[in-house]
């Protein structure tokens, strides 16, 4: 096995090739160690990505997201609501606001995929015939909230609010209240910092 490093500006990629390309195919699974991946693949072409990390969307977030979809699911099914409702907005919200995944994978390993990666939701966008003769599906993933970076929670977040208000929501009382407890925490934070 051979190892290349390629790097410009932007990033840096190593390279690691082997003899034959044929297991080339059968990488689909992003979140395997490297050890698993070099089991699984011994002779097979590996590529190794770094990338800027990006701050994950903050414990707050997660929480008015939460309380907000709760408010939206008793508005919109009032008192009887349940949390498969809460769910389903939430699915709705991801579908609408975040940015699907577009994945090529072996037919026979789909539902094992789908397992491992447990996305919040996905479909199957389609069917094809592989050069070795083997079936793929094309596969359309909504990740979770819990990947979200604060960018990308904050459109999520925004583009709630918008549904709560076009449908009649009053979203102004939880908007007080978030800003509110911005306030303490920031008093409280520079109470904590000031006593180090």
């Amino acid at each position: 096995m051979r190892v290349k490093l390629r790097h410009n500006e932007d990033s840096v990629e190593l390279i690691f090739e082997s003899e034959t390309d044929e297991e080339r195919r059968g990488l689909i699974y992003n979140h395997d160690t490297w050890k698993d991946l070099s089991a699984k693949h011994p002779n097979t072409k590996l590529q190794l990505s770094v990338d800027k990390v990006k701050k994950s969307r903050t414990l707050d977030q997660n929480a008015f997201m939460w309380k907000l979809l709760h408010i939206y699911a008793s508005e919109v099914n009032g008192d009887r609501f349940s949390k498969y409702d809460v769910e389903e907005l939430y699915v709705t919200q991801l579908r609408k606001y975040s940015t699907p995944q577009q994945l090529l994978i072996l037919q026979s390993a789909t539902d094992e995929f789908v397992r491992k990666l447990e996305p919040r939701w996905y479909r199957v966008k389609g069917y094809t015939q592989g050069k070795d003769d083997k079936p793929y599906v094309y596969l359309e993933v909504y990740p979770g909230s819990s990947k979200f970076d604060t960018k990308e929670m904050t459109v999520l977040i925004d583009g709630l609010l918008d549904d709560m208000q076009s449908d009649g929501i009053d979203t102004s009382e939880v908007i007080k209240m978030t800003k509110e407890w911005k306030q303490y925490k920031e008093l409280a934070n520079e109470k904590h910092n000031s006593n180090k």
